[in-house]
């Protein structure tokens, strides 16, 4: 039989968010959504591509602060993306320069991380 109380607290709060947005995307329509609600889903939007890189980085073999670390670099960079697409204000040159930023500062921080 399964029981929900042997999944870990990081699956539990991924599936809580999966069906809250499946309902709410088969249910409500977005022009008559409240400001809150919108932002809310966007955090639960978020919330979920942080627990996708976050697992595909372990399966890939990052274990650790490496593998959180990254994750929220990654998570931080596509939200962005996400917000800015949008509002309707992103370009090739913003997407190139995020992209940018994340490859300079991943390469500064493996680098240091490996010099300690």
């Amino acid at each position: 039989m399964f029981q929900l109380k042997h999944l870990s607290l990081f699956t539990r709060i991924n599936s809580v968010a999966v069906a809250a947005l499946a309902i709410l995307f088969t249910t409500t329509k977005p022009d008559s959504l409240p400001i809150a609600l919108i932002v809310a889903v966007m955090a639960a939007i978020v919330w979920l591509v942080f627990a996708l890189v976050r697992s595909v980085l372990g399966l890939a073999g990052f274990e650790g602060r490496r593998q959180i670390a990254l994750s929220v670099a990654s998570t931080s960079i596509i939200g962005m993306i996400i917000i800015l697409q949008a509002a309707g204000q992103l370009t090739l040159r913003d997407f190139l320069g995020f992209v940018t930023v994340f490859i300079i500062g991943y390469l500064y921080v493996s680098r240091f991380s490996v010099s300690r």
